[in-house]
């Protein structure tokens, strides 16, 4: 979540100036902002997109119909910038990631743990956007890019181990591995309560030991984790 700016004091506007937002309504729109985002997200999780009217929103929210019109115009545009934030947010956690001189199965819980929090943070998001996807695709392929995203920072990350790969083929064997990882994220959102659920603890374990299966790796002593 962006820090909300420090107001200003103001200073007089100049006759050239005067069209420019003032410091204090920037931070106000900053701060309402967030806060129709918030609502909409607890009204995924709870409503689903269809549930969820943009009357919702704004009551949940506090905040003025017109200023959740003017800076969202619609139910999907708040999905969408929702969206937007989630794939920002997603990459940036990628690319701070630190793994510096860390042995390969630690590195593989921490991308681990972070992929789970993305699917467990965000199922109405989730869902929201394969109900939007139904009439736009582009919707979905969108969060396909987080995927390729995800698969190019596991591969650069897990370079320096491929000597501990059975495999012949390592980014093959990555590729092949997040089909697995992100086939499981998804089915605790969509069949939730299923199988492997949202909250179930023990998953990061179960990845693990698939992806020493899928690299042909040396089984190590597992560690338990969520």
């Amino acid at each position: 979540t962006a820090p909300e700016p420090r107001l200003q004091s103001k200073k007089p506007i100049q006759a050239a100036d005067q069209t420019a937002p003032r410091p204090y309504v920037q931070g106000r729109s900053l701060v309402s902002r967030r806060k129709v985002l918030d609502a909409t997200v607890k009204l995924l999780n709870e409503k689903g997109y269809s549930g969820t009217r943009l009357s919702d929103i704004i009551a949940l929210s506090g905040v003025s119909s017109g200023s959740v019109y003017h800076q969202f115009g619609s139910k999907e545009g708040v999905v969408d910038q929702l969206l937007d934030d989630f794939l920002a947010q997603m990459r940036t956690a990628f690319d701070d990631l630190d793994v510096t001189g860390l042995p390969l199965e630690t590195k593989l819980r921490k991308l681990i743990r972070l992929a789970l929090a993305g699917f467990r943070g965000n199922p109405g998001l989730y869902r929201a956007v394969q109900e939007l996807s139904t009439t736009d695709p582009e919707y979905w392929q969108r969060l396909r890019s987080l995927s390729r995203y995800a698969e190019s920072r596991f591969i650069e990350i897990l370079r320096p181990d491929f000597d501990a790969f059975g495999r012949t083929d390592p980014e093959d064997a990555v590729c092949e591995y997040l089909q697995y990882l992100v086939s499981i994220g998804l089915n605790m959102i969509f069949t939730d309560p299923g199988p492997i659920r949202l909250n179930q603890t023990g998953v990061s374990d179960h990845l693990i030991r698939i992806a020493r299966g899928v690299f042909e790796l040396t089984p190590a002593h597992p560690q338990s984790d969520t």
